[in-house]
C-alpha cells in the first residue's frame, strides 16, 4: 500500500452519533463536572442534577452517595422518590464496605502477607483517611480488590476453599492467572498476584506486586459491630502507584471505562502534579504500554469537563491531538462497551509502541 493511501489516526474530538448517546454524554458530563467541583450549585444546576434521568445515571454508576452529598442543602431539589433511592444507595455502599472489611478480618489466612487494597477499595476515607479520593459512602464498588505478593499458586493454596468454581475453571484453562475471585461471608473479594495476566505484565521489577506492596503504607482499622470488634491491618498504595494501577485497568479494558472510573482518574490527576516515573520504572511503564495508555487517557479526558480543571503541567504530557489507537473514536462518557475484538485491537495498538526486548 502506498503512503498516500495509508490510513492515519483520526484527529480532534471523538465521535458521538446517535441522539440517545449524545444525551447520555451530556448527562454524564454534567454529573462529572458537579462531582469534580465544590462551588455552591445554582438553582438551575441543582434542578438539572436532581432530574430522574440524572439520578438513574448516578445510581447505575455507583455514585448515588456522591450525588446525594453534592445536593445537600439544596431545598426541594430532589423528589421524595429520588431522595429515597439515593439514601438507600448510600447506606448500601457504607454497609458493603464495612461488611467486606469485616469478612477480610475474619477470614484472611495468617500465612499470607498483609493485603494491599487497590482500585475502589483504596479510595474511601474509611481506609485512606485524609488522602481519600471520595467521601464517606460516595463511591460504590462491585467487589474488594487486593494485591498480594506471591504467585497464583500460593494464593490458591491459602484461599482455594473460598474460590468460585467458575474462576478456577477459567484459571485452569489458561494454566496461569493473576486473579482469584473469592466468596468471603457471601461477598465478592478478588485477590490479585499482579495487575494483569502474567503474559502481559512483568513478574519482577518496579511494577510487580512485591514492589508495590513494599512501597505501600500500613493502616490498622477497627471493624465489626458493637459486641465484637477486630483489628484489620491492610496496606495502601502510593499516589504514583494508584495512577499505575488505574492505567493498567484502562489498558486491560481496552479503553472502555465507566464514568466513575474516569472520575477516579481525574481525581488522581487533580491530587498533585503529574510526575512521570523515571529510570527503571519508566522503562517498565514502556514495556507494558502504560506510556501510550496515559496518552489515550489524556486524549479521552480532553473532551470531558475534567480537562479544564487539570493542571497545565498535566495537560502538557498530551503529545498529540490524535488518539494513540487509530480506530478509537468513541466518546469516553458514551457508556458504550468495546467488544472483545475491539478491546484486543486497542491493547495491541497501545502495546505496539513498546521498545523491542
Amino acid at each position: 500500500m502506498s503512503d498516500s493511501t495509508t490510513p492515519h489516526p483520526p484527529q480532534g474530538t471523538p465521535i458521538v452519533t446517535a441522539p440517545q448517546e449524545r444525551r447520555r454524554v451530556e448527562r454524564a458530563g454534567r454529573l462529572m463536572s458537579a462531582l469534580l467541583t465544590s462551588h455552591p450549585l445554582s438553582t438551575s444546576e441543582a434542578h438539572a442534577l436532581s432530574h430522574p434521568l440524572m439520578v438513574e445515571l448516578a445510581l447505575s454508576e455507583g455514585l448515588g452517595g456522591a450525588l446525594l452529598t453534592r445536593l445537600q442543602g439544596q431545598a426541594c431539589a430532589l423528589s421524595e422518590r429520588s431522595e429515597m433511592k439515593l439514601i438507600e444507595a448510600q447506606l448500601q455502599c457504607a454497609w458493603l464496605e464495612e461488611a467486606r472489611l469485616q469478612a477480610l478480618a475474619e477470614r484472611w489466612p495468617p500465612q499470607l502477607p498483609t493485603p494491599l487494597l487497590i482500585k475502589g477499595a483504596s479510595y474511601s476515607p474509611r481506609v485512606a483517611g485524609d488522602e481519600a479520593l471520595w467521601g464517606d459512602a460516595e463511591r460504590a464498588s462491585s467487589d474488594l480488590d487486593l494485591l498480594i505478593p506471591g504467585t497464583w499458586g500460593q494464593l490458591y493454596s491459602a484461599l482455594g476453599q473460598h474460590a468460585r468454581e467458575r474462576t478456577l475453571a477459567r484459571a485452569y484453562r489458561a494454566e496461569r492467572s493473576a486473579c482469584l475471585a473469592l466468596t468471603l461471608n457471601g461477598l465478592l473479594i478478588e485477590a490479585h498476584s499482579g495487575l494483569a495476566p502474567p503474559q502481559l505484565w512483568p513478574a519482577g521489577g518496579p511494577l510487580s506486586a512485591e514492589a508495590m506492596w513494599a512501597r505501600g503504607r500500613e493502616v490498622s482499622l477497627r471493624v465489626g459491630g458493637l459486641q465484637k470488634t477486630i483489628t484489620l491491618t491492610v496496606r495502601l498504595p502510593t499516589l504514583a502507584d494508584q495512577l499505575t494501577i488505574a492505567l493498567a485497568q484502562l489498558l486491560k479494558g481496552g479503553g472502555g471505562w465507566r464514568v466513575r472510573e474516569w472520575l477516579d482518574l481525574s481525581k488522581l490527576l487533580l491530587r498533585g502534579p503529574l510526575e512521570l516515573p523515571t529510570g527503571s520504572t519508566w522503562d517498565a511503564w514502556r514495556s507494558v504500554g502504560l506510556d501510550q495508555t496515559l496518552q489515550l487517557a489524556l486524549w479521552s479526558l480532553r473532551v470531558t469537563p475534567a480537562w479544564p480543571l487539570l493542571p497545565t503541567q498535566c495537560k502538557a504530557h498530551l503529545q498529540s491531538d490524535a488518539s494513540p489507537t487509530p480506530r478509537y473514536k468513541r466518546h469516553p462518557l458514551s457508556g458504550a462497551t468495546p467488544s472483545r475484538l475491539e478491546r484486543a485491537y486497542i491493547r495491541a495498538c497501545l502495546l505496539s509502541a513498546r521498545p523491542s526486548p
